[in-house]
């Protein structure tokens, strides 16, 4: 499911004009991390209770929010 998600991530940006942004760099980029953290929760918010789906966002978006945090010090 991770792996899912990070590839759908990755290739909206690329649609959206990222043609840089890869699964290596989607997490920890600045603003492709941005990007794919607003999107993690449009899906948290479209899959209604798909626990599996929720709970694969949440744990990305956590990483993400790690990493960011992290970075800042």
């Amino acid at each position: 499911m991770r792996a899912r998600l990070i590839a759908a991530c990755v290739k909206r940006l690329r649609d959206f004009g990222y043609p840089n942004c890869n699964a290596g760099n989607v997490l920890t980029d600045v603003v492709y991390s941005q990007f794919a953290e607003k999107m993690l929760q449009g899906t948290i918010e479209e899959s209604g209770k798909a626990s599996a789906i929720r709970e694969a966002c949440s744990a990305l978006i956590a990483e993400i929010e790690r990493y960011m945090k992290e970075r800042s010090r």
